[in-house]
């Protein structure tokens, strides 16, 4: 299964992931939305360009600077939520460029975590991650596709650093999000079931008092 969810990845490099696991442990209905609501065209004017902007970060694990694109504040205009939060947006979806990817080292996470990466979790990216990087350039108008692999990008990073379970079963969360939006019902309960998973761990270990 988990060979099956990160093999689209296999042209960027990552082909020695056949056994990789999101969680070290032992071994809800999502909310409806109307279909013809979903695929109705909004008339508008606005060019999407203009509702982006260049923004310059530093990678902090191999230190390259680079742009990512990010969304206006303003340009968002949201159509309708569902129950699981899921925000559905008409004219452009910030949820597709949630995921910051270095174009050098590879190292990949949502744009809130990438800055929090701990040193002793550096090295991990780099031996797990950067060493089969092969890169890759993105459309400035990202899709929900080039949304999928990126956020594999970063749960993959997320496993190879060891980071919360929390944190996986979050971009777990989002892909599924993604794959609704697709009307791809197999890959959204693959992805649902992978962030419930990760949240009743995180749940009963990460947040034990």
């Amino acid at each position: 299964m988990l060979n099956t969810i990160f093999s689209s990845l296999k042209p960027l490099g990552f082909n020695d992931i056949e056994d990789v696991e999101i969680y070290k442990k032992k071994e809800e209905k999502k909310s409806k939305f109307n279909k013809d609501q979903e695929k109705k065209v909004f008339s508008t004017d606005i060019d999407i360009n203009t509702l982006i902007f260049d923004r310059e970060i530093q990678c902090p694990v191999c230190t390259n600077t680079f742009k990512i694109k990010s969304v206006k504040v303003n340009a968002p205009r949201i159509k309708s939520r569902d129950s699981d939060f899921l925000v559905r947006y008409n004219i452009i979806n910030p949820l597709l460029y949630d995921v910051w990817v270095c174009p050098t080292c590879g190292y990949s996470a949502l744009k809130g975590d990438f800055d929090k990466i701990k040193n002793h979790q550096k090295p991990l990216i780099v031996s797990k991650v950067s060493t089969q990087w092969k890169g890759k350039k993105y459309p400035p108008i990202l899709n929900e596709d080039n949304a999928i692999e990126r956020l594999k990008l970063a749960l993959l990073s997320a496993i190879a650093m060891e980071a919360k379970n929390s944190t996986k079963a979050y971009i777990c969360l989002k892909l599924a999000w993604i794959y609704r939006l697709k009307e791809d019902d197999t890959n959204e309960q693959i992805f649902l079931k992978k962030a419930l998973e990760g949240f009743l761990i995180a749940y009963s270990s990460d947040f034990m008092v």
